[in-house]
């Protein structure tokens, strides 16, 4: 942006219209500084302003006001070197009537509320990848997702108002972002519930169909549970014409050989399986809203109001699924505190190798003192 003519760019013209304002008018600086920070302009020129008039005392006579204007301008040129005389000059020519200078503030709070979560924003969704390429832990995921919550509160303190109807936030992508392993994972958790189904309403409690990403398993999970809700058998033969219920055999979007094949009883513990899926999902969903926070964020035609409101929806969708995800584990582990229970083979009882009870060791025979 050339430094002696107003610039095209919105949210920078506000911010040379308001320092013209408090270089006209400095009575209005009391009232701006509680508004505005420093990190709330665009410009590091703005900002080196900005920083000078806040740190002088407002002047109240014509002499002062001329003292005051050298001061801070001479300070300016000193901290940043393309602050010159001309751009002050400049700033003054930009605004319209001093008088406006509270709307000019309002307009340069909300362009920084806009930086504001968009950056975090773009942390959170960079998080999210890191974490999947890093083996599920969402560790970096949870940390950009309380400094996006943080930053919402705050901005939304500064702000005053948060709108009604937030900026629409597409669903959690599925497929589309779906880790190598998922495939495997979903795999291996329909291959141990259909060895166990007595333990899908622990898995179910947390892990709803739509934590799956691909559409196949999605709807075998769906049949089993509503299966399990029914108490009917759980089998291939059921779990088919449950499928033929839901209109899922239609289309060949699922095959009765695709049923038999994915609930092929396999030795292995539904948890963890069922922990790594709620893993992913809660970081697919950060993921998710990151880009979608993001991608309001820069549109200039988003409200502040509305991009906060949608930002509170966000994370409000992320909180749901570290919430999940921290009630099966708590679950799971009550689970398995208690005794070993035997693998149900298609409702036949079987003995998982490796968990078989050992024998009672013989008591000793009792013999009398002699």
């Amino acid at each position: 942006m050339p430094l002696n003519a107003p610039s095209e760019d919105p949210v920078e013209y506000a911010e040379q219209a308001l320092l013209g304002a408090l270089l006209h008018q400095p009575d209005h600086l009391p009232a701006i500084s509680r508004q505005l920070h420093t990190q709330d302009w665009t410009l590091p020129t703005h900002r080196a302003l900005y920083q000078a008039i806040n740190q002088r005392p407002t002047p109240h006579t014509e002499t002062e006001h001329r003292a005051w204007y050298v001061a801070v301008t001479s300070a300016a040129a000193r901290t940043i070197r393309t602050f010159t005389p001309a751009y002050a000059s400049t700033l003054l020519s930009c605004c319209p009537d001093p008088a406006n200078a509270p709307a000019y503030a309002r307009m340069v709070l909300a362009g920084s509320i806009r930086r504001t979560i968009a950056r975090h924003a773009h942390r959170l969704a960079q998080a999210a990848r890191i974490d999947t390429a890093g083996g599920l832990q969402p560790d970096n995921t949870l940390a950009a997702h309380r400094e996006l919550a943080d930053a919402a509160r705050q901005a939304t303190a500064r702000w005053g108002t948060v709108a009604p109807r937030p900026v629409t936030l597409p669903a959690t992508e599925r497929s589309a972002s779906a880790p190598p392993s998922q495939t495997r994972d979903e795999e291996g958790l329909l291959a141990a519930l259909a060895a166990s189904p007595d333990t899908i309403h622990h898995t179910a409690r947390w892990l709803t169909p739509d934590n799956f990403c691909h559409d196949r398993h999605k709807i075998i999970y769906e049949c089993m549970t509503t299966l399990h809700h029914r108490c009917d058998p759980i089998d291939p033969v059921t779990l088919t014409w449950e499928a033929q219920q839901l209109g899922a055999l239609a289309h060949n979007r699922l095959t009765p050989q695709d049923i038999r094949h994915l609930t092929t009883p396999r030795s292995g513990d539904s948890a963890y399986w069922a922990d790594r899926l709620l893993k992913t999902a809660l970081i697919r969903t950060a993921a998710t809203a990151g880009t979608a926070v993001r991608t309001a964020a820069e549109e200039p035609s988003t409200a502040p109001g509305a991009l906060l409101a949608a930002c509170r929806t966000a994370t409000a969708r992320i909180d749901e699924a570290h919430q999940r995800w921290r009630g099966h584990r708590q679950d799971a582990t009550e689970t398995r505190a208690g005794p070993a229970q035997p693998v149900v083979h298609y409702g036949r009882a079987v003995t998982p190798p490796g968990n078989s009870v050992p024998a009672e060791a013989p008591r000793a025979a009792h013999r009398r003192p002699k």
